[in-house]
């Protein structure tokens, strides 16, 4: 009996089954040894690569059948599509899945994304508008303009429908020597991701499921983002430490933690090697989270401490701001108690752990004080409500870091400062006398600072500069600036003095910032403390005696904000309201300002005659600036030298400098 041959496997079929091997694959998968659905992808018309290829933005190329199948031609594909330029990217859709049963990669280093390729090509943006279109939460971004300067923008994302896909498995994970607990009670973070408490996809639906694999980043890029990370964020975020990190497989190969470096690497000092833009892994990033795919709190919180080096345009309220991640993180952190010491006995965790709680929960303290004063808004951490220790050098298991971890100490001190000048100035009114206390602390702040922490800028040169010791009195001299420029019942031309110094040495700052190179590493927040300066330099400027000096300084701060526009959206729109003001008619020196009588030009015999009487402090206004000489800057030497009250005696000056600031920046939105 002759035997009938059977016939092929029609090509609507899913793929092979059984033992069958696939007669089309990828050198990729063949080489990891996991699955390919190249055979698939090719079979429905789906795609020209498979699919963890085209997650992972790589080339996919056939690899040639050693059976006797024929040559095949290799499918090239660029890493990452292109329309016009540089700054287009194709729509990347990020749900998630449960990962391939062939594949040796466990589901915590390796998270899903499924890419529609019937969808066109689409200009990355980072402001996107959802429309949810079913129950099970089908919804599509549409991009909306302008977009960001300088490969900031992000791609759209569109979600598909999770008909066809799992959520990812929750894990119980207990807590060890290296995890922090959840606070007893029950409100702690790791109850509410267990798996008896995992909410209903109807209460949690910011991204749906996912089904295909993100890659980690290559080794050689992960290195280089944890050095960026080391090398310029460290001081104002010390929340990872190469000895622990190395050593903790389950943190180094977090799929979150990875995708958060990748976005501050790409951000502060992008490689020359080919990557994802920085907008491709925060979106990455916030999809993971908001499916709660990490499963170490802890983790969590520090990759949210991370997205604040991403910033979203401004002019409308976003939840890509940093002020919306560090709420976040803060609540986060609230949950697993970080705002309370462990009590004796609750948990008994090594001195590494205790460390970390603190350097995180004060990071995002200092965090919020900075965002309070800047963008007038009322903080969430209430001091009353916490307990936990300030931050010690015993904190730090690094002994190396012994300066950078000093640095954030006097920082985090600062902070407490800043946030009480905030609430002033949120809760001032007619009433309202000067905070003479504040001013007192300022004082005390900056008197404490050990030498090597000091401003080195008593000269024209700086011959000692450190990047970290200039960064520290940025929110310093602005806070000063704020304080000083309010309406209050003090003699006003001694209050001037104090503002215009020290927005002076925010211009020195910058210009040894500059003379350096970039200033990519500066937080978002910077932007902030160059236009507050320019406006005290800018109503300084109608004084015949201060107009060169005071345009000098302007020219070199606006050069700085052009560069920190370049990448954050905020400052691009404190850039063109400075635009505007400098062609207005508002700043020009008008001989009718000029002062009917001389000016005394005689130097002043004793600094001690523009003590701060009206206060009550008998503050001395150099005290505020012990860094501060003649040599400083020509701006600083005219203050220090001639009779300056004579200078501002006759100068009008806004009867509210903070609400001209926070009128200035109405469209600031949020770094």
């Amino acid at each position: 009996m002759a035997s009938t041959t059977p016939e092929p496997m029609p090509k609507s079929r899913r793929g092979p089954r059984g033992n069958k091997r696939a007669r089309l694959v990828c050198l990729r998968c063949h080489e990891k040894k996991i699955k390919c659905e190249l055979q698939i992808n090719n079979a429905e018309r789906e795609s020209t690569r498979c699919k963890r290829c085209e997650a992972a933005g790589y080339e996919c190329r056939i690899r040639p059948s050693k059976r006797g199948a024929g040559n095949r031609t290799s499918i090239r594909h660029s890493s990452i599509d292109r329309l016009d330029g540089a700054d287009n990217l194709p729509l990347v859709t990020l749900p998630y899945d449960v990962p391939d049963p062939g594949s040796s990669t466990s589901d915590q280093s390796r998270a899903h994304v499924k890419s529609n390729p019937s969808i066109p090509d689409a200009v990355i943006d980072d402001r996107l508008k959802v429309e949810r279109a079913s129950p099970n939460f089908s919804a599509s971004l549409i991009r909306a303009p302008p977009p960001y300067p300088d490969g900031s923008r992000q791609p759209t994302i569109q979600f598909i429908s999770g008909n066809h896909t799992e959520s990812l498995p929750h894990k119980t994970r207990d807590a060890g020597p290296g995890r922090t607990p959840s606070r007893p009670g029950g409100s702690g973070l790791l109850q509410v991701i267990s798996p008896d408490n995992t909410p209903s996809s109807d209460h949690f639906h910011s991204t749906p499921p996912l089904s295909q694999p993100i890659d980690l980043p290559p080794p050689a890029l992960q290195e280089s983002f944890m050095d960026t990370y080391f090398e310029y964020c460290y001081t104002w975020c010390p929340i990872l430490e190469k000895s622990t990190l190395l050593g903790d497989a389950e943190e180094l190969n977090s799929v979150l933690l990875n995708q958060a470096l990748a976005l501050l690497g790409t951000r502060i000092k992008p490689p020359v090697l080919e990557h994802a833009p920085a907008g491709v892994y925060y979106n990455r990033a916030k999809a993971l989270f908001n499916e709660n795919h990490e499963k170490n709190p802890i983790t969590t919180v520090k990759a949210l401490l991370l997205f604040y080096w991403w910033g979203s345009a401004p002019n409308f309220p976003s939840i890509d701001t940093a002020w919306w991640w560090t709420g976040v993180a803060i609540r986060l952190a609230q949950q697993m108690g970080l705002h309370r010491e462990l009590k004796l006995g609750q948990f008994t965790p090594s001195n590494d752990v205790v460390g970390l709680r603190r350097r995180v929960w004060w990071t995002l303290f200092a965090r919020e004080r900075e965002t309070s004063i800047c963008q007038g808004r009322p903080c969430v951490i209430d001091p009353l409500d916490c307990n936990v220790r300030e931050p010690s050098l015993d904190d730090f298991p690094e002994p190396k870091d012994h300066f950078r971890a000093q640095t954030f100490i006097y920082w985090i001190r600062l902070s407490s400062v800043e946030g009480r000048v905030a609430k002033y100035l949120l809760q001032k009114n007619e009433n309202t006398q000067f905070p003479g206390h504040l001013a007192r602390e300022l004082v005390d702040w900056v008197q404490s600072l050990p030498e090597p922490l000091r401003l080195p800028i008593p000269t024209n040169r700086t011959t000692q500069f450190n990047r970290d010791v200039h960064q520290l009195h940025l929110p310093y001299l602005t806070t000063i600036t704020l304080l000083y420029l309010t309406k209050s019942s003090q003699p006003l031309p001694k209050s001037y003095i104090i503002a215009v110094l020290s927005a002076s040495c925010v211009a020195r700052i910058f210009e040894d910032y500059l003379a350096r190179g970039s200033i990519r590493f500066l937080q978002g927040m910077a932007g902030w403390h160059i236009a507050v300066a320019i406006l005290a330099l800018l109503h300084a400027r109608r004084v015949k005696a201060l107009t060169e000096t005071a345009d000098n300084h302007i020219k070199l701060l606006k050069i700085a904000l052009k560069e920190m526009a370049k990448m954050w959206p905020s400052s691009a729109v404190l850039d063109r309201e400075l635009d505007r003001l400098l062609v207005s008619n508002e700043f020009v020196v008008s001989e009718e300002r000029s002062p009917p009588h001389p000016l005394d030009l005689r130097p002043t015999n004793s600094l001690s005659e523009l003590a701060d009487l009206a206060t009550g402090t008998l503050i001395n206004f150099m005290d505020f600036f012990p860094f501060a000489t003649t040599q400083t800057s020509p701006l600083v030497e005219i203050l220090l030298t001639q009779n300056s009250t004579m200078i501002f005696s006759d100068l009008e000056w806004p009867r509210d400098f903070s609400a001209q600031v926070h009128s200035l920046c109405d469209s600031f939105g949020g770094v």
